[in-house]
C-alpha cells in the first residue's frame, strides 16, 4: 500500500539547532529576572500562549504581538513582585533576536 503525502514537519529545535530555552535563559540574566522566569511564564500564562499562537498562525502581526507580549510580560514581573527595573530592560522584540540567534 503506498502512502501519499502532503507535509512533512520537523520539529528541530534542540536537536537540530540551538534550543530557544537556553536564549531564554540567558534573556532572564540581561534583565535581571531569575532564572526560566520567561519561559516559565510563556507556558503558564494561557493568555500568552494563545498570543503565541495567534503570531504563529499569522492572526496578529509582529508589532501587536511585541507589544501585548511586552505588556503580559511587564505583568507578570510585577505580579511576582520583581524590581521594576527588569520590567524596563525586557523587550519582547530583543528577546526574539536572542532566540533566533
Amino acid at each position: 500500500m503506498q502512502a501519499n503525502y502532503r507535509a512533512v514537519l520537523f520539529d528541530v529545535g534542540g536537536v537540530l539547532v540551538a534550543s530557544p530555552v537556553r536564549a531564554l535563559h540567558e534573556y532572564d540574566k540581561k534583565c535581571g529576572l531569575p532564572d526560566g522566569f520567561i519561559n516559565k511564564t510563556i507556558a503558564h500564562v494561557k493568555e500568552i500562549q494563545r498570543l503565541w499562537g495567534d503570531w504563529e498562525s499569522d492572526i496578529v502581526s509582529f508589532a501587536d504581538f511585541c507589544s501585548q507580549m511586552d505588556s503580559f510580560i511587564h505583568m507578570e514581573i510585577e505580579r511576582a513582585l520583581l524590581p521594576t527595573d527588569s520590567k524596563d530592560k525586557f523587550s519582547t522584540r530583543e528577546m526574539i533576536d536572542v532566540m533566533e540567534r
